[in-house]
């Protein structure tokens, strides 16, 4: 997993053809706030995440965005589940 800048993880997803960036917020607060072009994947609904999770292509990149402390159980069940975790792009603070 690489650990980017909010500028680098923002270049770089837009250099990427094949990215997708994952937001872990419950559904409403995905409603509340929207991050364009996202994936809502809600971490507290975790048969429903591990669903979505369990789709998601081992070729595609994957930017997941500053979600506090509830980011990294879902980092940790993304790891699980896509085993190589280059596939993750984690914007830090």
């Amino acid at each position: 997993m690489k650990n980017l800048s909010q500028t680098e993880w923002e270049n770089l997803y837009e250099e990427l053809d094949n990215s997708t960036i994952l937001d872990v917020r419950t559904e409403q607060e995905y409603l509340d706030g929207k991050i364009p072009n996202s994936l809502n994947i809600d971490i507290l609904n975790p048969q429903e995440f591990m669903s979505k999770v369990a789709l998601l292509t081992k070729s595609s990149k994957y930017f997941v965005g500053k979600i506090y402390p509830i980011k990294y159980a879902a980092i940790k069940c993304l790891q699980q589940v896509l085993l190589d975790t280059s596939s993750l792009i984690n914007r830090c603070p």
